[in-house]
């Protein structure tokens, strides 16, 4: 509903709407002379961001020289630097007394559904972010003299509000703050940097070959130096895509919004989704014909930030290597190092 309560901030020093201007609640057009187009401040009180964490492990140790440990861990951050637009115009939409089409402008002007009618953007620099970390982390370790093994996997949940004030990775709330300037809490969702899922292998096995070992193990002195004593390491990871917002577009500029995102309705059947068909968008005003779809002119998109997730990443560098001593102090390593060993292919997030 339109906004009626006394503003926020003490707005006498600056410069005030026409003579004889009406209420907000009457949007009453407020002429572009008396008004500021951009101003930044900053809140009365500087805030300490910080963070709750807490966790609980279990540790085990199994048969073979293997340990195994589970953990919780999870944590809340109070007071995250953010930033918004309070002066943010209220919706264009029928209950706020406004109509706009996709080629007709607003019947109510973006200046008079505005809280401080004598100014433009209110960029807002303040500590009203706030984020929820939540996460499993498994880890099995196996040392012996035969195989050296630690394989970690980890699933978890982040969210907040925003994952930094200027953006970052496939966030589509940019340096202009969330998607409405009045409902900060409704940009609650993944951070950028969430990956669901991840799990890590790293190992290093000593080759049975050479003197003494399974293989070749009558070899004489001079063959073994050769092939004797060589290391086989492989580190590779697996885990989820990070996410990414459905951008949407705001229609004759009627909300003022940067952050515009897209409706999100029930994936339609038949639907696969694939690395070359990650989502399907229909840009129709009002459609519903499509997993994400365009808002009606005036309207707020329905979608979450970062709703949607980028194909996953496959890693595997492998490395063989063998040390020759020189002397007590010093050693020569020849080493083979692949990176990207399986020649896998990572793609980056999909556009529409």
């Amino acid at each position: 509903a339109p906004l009626s309560s006394p503003p926020a901030f003490n707005t006498n020093a600056l410069p005030q709407a026409a003579a004889g201007a009406a209420p907000l609640v009457s949007y009453a057009t407020n002429p572009s002379t008396s008004t500021l187009g951009f101003v930044q401040t900053q809140g009365d009180h500087t805030l300490n961001p910080y963070y709750l964490t807490w966790n609980l492990g279990v540790e085990r140790e199994l048969p073979w020289a293997t340990k195994l440990e589970v953990d919780y861990i999870g944590n809340h951050g109070t007071h995250l630097f953010s930033r918004s637009n309070p002066n943010a115009p209220v919706e264009c939409i029928a209950i706020n007394g406004c109509t706009v089409t996709a080629t007709t402008p607003a019947t109510v002007p973006v200046a008079a559904r505005t809280p401080y009618m004598n100014l433009g953007m209110l960029v807002y620099a303040g500590f009203d972010g706030f984020a929820n970390y939540n996460a499993m982390d498994v880890k099995v370790e196996h040392r012996a003299k035969d195989l050296d093994m630690v394989v970690a996997y980890t699933w978890s949940k982040a969210l907040d509000t925003k994952s930094s004030v200027g953006s970052i990775g496939g966030d589509d709330a940019g340096w202009a703050g969330p998607q409405d300037g009045h409902n900060i809490a409704a940009d609650y969702g993944r951070g950028n940097f969430d990956i669901r899922q991840r799990l890590a292998i790293s190992a290093v096995y000593p080759l049975p070959i050479g003197k003494g070992k399974a293989l070749l193990g009558n070899s004489s002195s001079l063959v073994d130096e050769a092939i004797g004593g060589w290391k086989f390491g492989v580190i590779s990871s697996l885990q989820g895509g990070i996410p990414f917002t459905i951008g949407a577009q705001d229609i004759q500029g009627a909300n003022s919004t940067y952050s515009e995102r897209a409706n999100i309705n029930p994936i339609p059947a038949g639907f696969h989704q694939s690395l070359a068909k990650q989502f399907i968008y229909d840009s129709t005003p009002g459609s519903t014909d499509a997993q994400y779809t365009q808002p009606e002119p005036g309207y707020f998109g329905d979608s979450r930030r970062d709703a949607q997730g980028s194909p996953g990443e496959i890693t595997a560098d492998l490395s063989l290597a063998k040390n020759f001593p020189i002397r007590e102090k010093a050693n020569f390593e020849f080493r083979f190092d692949a990176f990207n060993a399986l020649n896998h292919w990572n793609p980056g997030q999909p556009g529409e």
